[in-house]
């Protein structure tokens, strides 16, 4: 089974749809096990829910909101099963033991206790956070 974190690409404070669709391109590559059968087919995901912070604009929440229901139509779509968790959810288990003042600083510490490239963006980092935490959670 594949696990698949989603940490919504951003531009700015807006989700970008090109974003998106290189996320959704990459999960659903040819896999070398199964020759003709897309990655997609063996794939669990866990989504981050979405969240406004303060003097966001409403165009940016909708936004957010909208990137958000992509992924679940698509994964709907496509039998793709799926869980949301909100940010301090996963975020509680994984940076478990971390001393570091702001989160994106106890992803990256936690990220290299676990051997993950160092070069990744903080979004690319917390999304193979959120794919372990739903790996160790899936019930």
């Amino acid at each position: 089974m594949r696990y698949t974190g989603i940490d919504m690409p951003v531009i700015g404070s807006e989700y970008s749809v090109a974003g998106i669709v290189d996320i959704l391109s990459r999960a659903t590559c040819v896999d070398n096990i199964h020759k003709d059968t897309p990655n997609y087919m063996h794939t669990s995901a866990a989504i981050e829910q979405p969240q406004a912070f303060p003097k966001m604009s409403r165009v940016s929440i909708q936004r957010m909101g909208q990137a958000n229901g992509i992924f679940q139509g698509i994964f709907g779509t496509l039998g793709i099963p799926f869980h949301e968790v909100h940010p301090r959810t996963w975020q509680k288990t994984m940076h478990r033991g971390i001393r570091a003042k702001t989160t994106k600083l106890k992803s990256f510490a936690m990220a290299d206790r676990m051997g993950i490239d160092k070069e990744l963006s903080e979004g690319a980092t917390e999304a193979l956070l959120i794919a372990e935490w739903y790996r160790r959670n899936e019930s």
